[in-house]
């Protein structure tokens, strides 16, 4: 696999304003560790919002090497999951994406799902585990966590969302810097 790990990252809100909420703290962390289990593949990270370039700056200690910034109101204003899947899904093909993760969020979940379908690709929900190879092998939860089923993934692009709580949000002292790179979908109204 040669492209990058692509991580749909949120906003927080409440007492996570003005950073990534905790969930995508957790995604980045899962994601991080999958990159290097794959060898060292880059993970980068895909924001929508106004405020969302100053919060995607400070993502390297949580192994994002580049942040892609949506900052169209027409797109970003406001929660818009089809228009979001629609980007995700744009951006994965141009950066030819090895996988694409998102929160085991309400939000993450459909974006992901809105992604996944546009690029004709399967999705794994609530995955707590990944193990690469020629098919992944995953540990999904299933109905609230009372049962953890055993699968597998096998796709040119592989699609999941990361349980809440699957791994810890820890942060590396000294990692590189992200790049913030702005990112203007093709999406007409």
């Amino acid at each position: 696999m040669s492209g990058p790990i692509l991580v749909f990252v949120e906003l927080g809100t409440g007492d996570a304003a003005g950073g990534a909420d905790r969930v995508s703290l957790e995604t980045l962390a899962f994601a991080r560790s999958l990159g290097e289990g794959l060898g060292g593949t880059a993970v980068e990270a895909l924001f929508f919002g106004a405020d969302a370039a100053a919060v995607a700056a400070s993502l390297g200690a949580h192994g994002a090497l580049m942040a892609h910034v949506v900052t169209d109101a027409s797109i970003a204003g406001a929660y818009a999951p089809a228009a979001w899947g629609a980007a995700l899904a744009e951006l994965a093909g141009m950066r030819g994406a090895a996988a694409v993760i998102g929160t085991g969020t309400d939000h993450g979940a459909e974006v992901l799902a809105h992604a996944a379908a546009r690029l004709g690709m399967p999705l794994a929900a609530n995955v707590i585990s990944a193990t690469p190879g020629p098919s992944w092998s995953l540990t999904r939860q299933r109905w609230a966590g009372s049962l953890l089923e055993d699968a597998t993934l096998d796709a040119p692009i592989r699609c999941l969302t990361v349980a809440p709580h699957a791994v810890a949000a820890n942060a590396r002292a000294g990692a590189a810097a992200t790049s913030v790179v702005p990112f203007a979908p093709s999406i007409d109204a």
